[in-house]
This record gives structure tokens, sequence and C-alpha cells, in this order.
């Protein structure tokens, strides 16, 4: 990838995490871990306290790298992508046309044929790497712990991938939600328009909460919906599973009309959705304050600058990518 999507790993102790474009300036090591789910699961309804964002702006980001100038950026190496199961048919791979688009918070390709949700990406959309911001935990995100991201819609729905790599697999234990534990959040809207910003639309926009496998597990279909850091329920869907991978893990997911809490949802090339990706960094030992469980901080794919808050209280966090041919 060109200098923009160099995956800038930073330097701590702790297991998985949360992703970004830049790294911004982080809070002191004592200011503890992001308390936006200040909540347990029987006070499903409580908002949490801000979280950090970035002084980062969208033009930032798109100027960062352009959509359509594919010469310019290194496509990256699937075999070396920590967390890929193998190299898969997006790798690149002959027979494979991988899209040119290389900035998913400007512009997502078609996904050449209906998805397989089988743990290797699909063919079509590049894998990239993800530069982590909005770290929300203290110090800086921990070694080891990275992201890369491809996404692409179909007529009928979204597309992502994520391979994550991390040192330590922690899940949530029982009793506490998804998030307080290893895993990706996804969030998502059906036309990248927010007529109640910075709140939620009522349908067509969620916060997709998954839970990586356990240590020793090959697969998980554990998720959440939750909206305007509110939890509305589990993600009951079948078109998305979590893979564990010798480094990590990875998420591969198909989101549609249900997932959104709408009866039909239908996309072209030229329209808009609403896109980010999060990463749930955990650690060893519980955090002392709070109701974090295992979590140690996440990282985000983009934030908008202040005042604008982090994508699961403000909508003004998502990105919103044109659908490209």
């Amino acid at each position: 990838m060109g200098g923009a999507y160099a995956a800038a790993l930073l330097v701590a102790t702790g297991a998985c995490g949360r992703i970004g474009f830049t790294l911004l300036e982080l809070p002191p090591a004592d200011s503890g871990a992001d308390e936006r789910h200040d909540a347990s699961p029987a006070d499903a309804t409580a908002v949490p306290a801000d979280a950090q964002t970035i002084d980062a702006t969208a033009a930032d980001v798109a100027d960062a790298i352009g959509v359509t100038e594919a010469a310019d950026a290194e496509a990256p190496d699937a075999d070396a992508e920590a967390g890929t199961p193998d190299a898969g048919p997006g790798s690149g791979e002959a027979g494979c046309a991988q899209s040119p688009i290389v900035n998913y918070c400007a512009a997502l390709p078609l996904l050449p044929a209906p998805p397989n949700i089988d743990g290797v990406l699909d063919c079509g959309p590049q894998l990239l790497p993800v530069v982590p911001v909005g770290w929300s935990g203290p110090g800086v995100v921990p070694a080891g712990n990275s992201a890369s991201v491809a996404a692409a819609w179909r007529p009928d729905g979204l597309y992502v991938y994520v391979s994550v790599t991390c040192p330590q697999l922690i899940v949530a234990g029982a009793g506490e939600y998804a998030w307080e534990g290893n895993g990706v959040e996804l969030y998502v809207d059906s036309n990248g328009l927010f007529p109640s910003s910075p709140l939620y639309d009522d349908a067509g926009t969620e916060q997709l909460v998954t839970e990586a496998p356990d240590s020793g597990a090959s697969t998980s279909t554990t998720g959440e919906v939750w909206r305007n850091a509110a939890y509305v329920g589990p993600w009951t869907s079948t078109k998305f599973e979590l893979y564990g991978t010798p480094t990590g893990y990875v998420l591969e997911a198909f989101i549609v009309a249900s997932d959104l809490n709408l009866t039909t949802w239908s996309l072209a090339s030229g329209g808009m959705v609403g896109f980010n990706v999060a990463v749930n960094v955990t650690f060893a030992s519980p955090t002392t304050t709070g109701n974090d469980g295992h979590r140690l901080g996440q990282f985000f794919m983009y934030i908008a600058p202040p005042p604008d808050g982090p994508p699961f209280d403000d909508v003004r966090s998502f990105c919103t990518p044109v659908l490209g041919p």
C-alpha cells in the first residue's frame, strides 16, 4: 500500500484491539479504559461517557489515498496478512480481478459474486491495513495488535472481511457483553444519510458487535446489535462468522436488510452507505474500575474530528463511501 495505508503498529503490552487511519495523541496511562459501555447486561439502556476522538478530517483521509490510483498503491501480500487463513481468491491470484479501490472511507467496489462465508476473502476487494485511530485505552495500542479490512457491496447487502492479529485471545465471560473481550465491531448505515445526526436512524443504522473465537475454538457466531450505545439484542444472522487463526482471527460477514431493522435494502452503483470498523483489545487482568471485563481499549478505522464522537454514539464518525463499479 501507499504510505498513508502503511500499518503503524504501536508499542505496549496487551491483547487484541480496535482500528483506524491515523494515531492521535493518547491519554495518560492512568486514564483507564474507554467507558462507552459502562453498563451491565441487565442495564441495557445506559449510554456511556464520551470517548476520545482524533484530530483528523474526512478530507485528510480522502487526500491520503486516491480511490482509483491503484498503480501507485502496492498490492497487499495476502499470504503475509496475519490472520488470513490462506491466500484466498481475493489475494490477487490468477483468475481474480482485484478492485483498484484502496480507500474504503471514500468508495466500495462491487463484489463480483454472492459472498461465500468461509473465512477466506472473496474475490474482488483488496485487504488493506488499517492504521489505528481513536485508541481509548491507556498509553498506546499494545504491540502485536493489528488489523486489515476489505469491504464491497452487492445489490442486497454489504460484504466485510476483517483480519485481526493479536498476541492473546480473551473472550467475554458469562454475563458479559461481547465487547468486553476480543472481537470486531461493524458500524453500518443503509444509505449514508443521517437525518437524526448525531443519533442513529431508528431503522437503517446499527452497531454490530462480534466476539472472537475462544482460544482453542475454531469459530464463533456470537454477535450483538447495539444502537446509540444501548444494547438492542443478539445478532442472529447466519451470514457472519469468526474464524480462529494461528495469529488471531478473521471476521467475514454479509450485512443484509434484516440486520439493519429494515424489510428491504437495495444498493446500486453511485449510491452510498455508512460504514466503519472497530477492534476490541484485551489484556489478561480485568480492569480495576468500571465494567469493562478484560477489554483494554478499542481503535477505529476512522473518527471525525471533535466535537464529533466515536461511531458507537455519533454517526458523524461513519465513513460514507460511494458504491463504485
